[in-house]
């Protein structure tokens, strides 16, 4: 299966079937809005927004800008980071779904936080403007779910790594991404 399309609508399809299966009403959007592919409502009567990335091998595919405030400064070929970027709907979700195989299909649950903290962590930008970010399994292996309950979602609404005064862009000092 090496159509990208399709990989985003099966992994879709799959993150609505497993929320069903734990009484969460659910809707994907199919790509028609940009901030997440689906919507759901928990048994509690808690609203989520979710952005589903499915991959079939290798890393799933990010784009840095979105967790991130970067600037290029072409004079010197160099990204900066200059802070961390909002989300833009709250309670906002990341589902990553590695597709094996019927019933072998592997899920992991990230708050926006999470993910955010993740692209701050490992992001490197070599000198171009590229803001490109491949998100290895590695680095989800605790986030991995067996099926997707409510719970995973209510547990995870905790605070936000961008409302945090210790991530501000001040604190973050402005440094040049990749630097370390």
């Amino acid at each position: 299966m090496s159509n990208t399309h399709l990989t985003r609508q099966i992994g879709e399809h799959l993150v609505v079937a497993e929320l069903g299966r734990h009484g969460i009403v659910a809707t994907p959007f199919a790509g028609n809005m940009p901030d997440y592919d689906v919507v759901a409502l928990t048994p509690t009567g808690q609203s989520i927004y979710i952005q589903v990335k499915a991959m079939n091998s290798g890393d799933w595919q990010l784009n840095a800008k979105q967790f991130l405030l970067i600037e290029y400064d072409k004079e010197l070929n160099q990204q900066r980071n200059a802070g961390l970027r909002l989300p833009c709907v709250t309670p906002l979700f990341f589902v990553l779904v590695k597709i094996i195989g019927s019933g072998k299909d592997e899920f992991y649950v990230l708050t926006y936080a999470d993910i955010q903290r993740l692209v701050l962590e490992h992001y490197t930008a070599s000198a171009r403007e590229s803001t490109h970010f491949a998100l290895r399994r590695a680095y989800v292996l605790p986030y991995k779910v067996e099926g997707l309950s409510d719970a995973h979602f209510a547990t995870k609404a905790g605070p936000n790594l961008s409302l945090n005064p210790d991530a501000s862009p001040a604190a973050l000092a402005r440094r040049p991404l990749g630097a370390g």
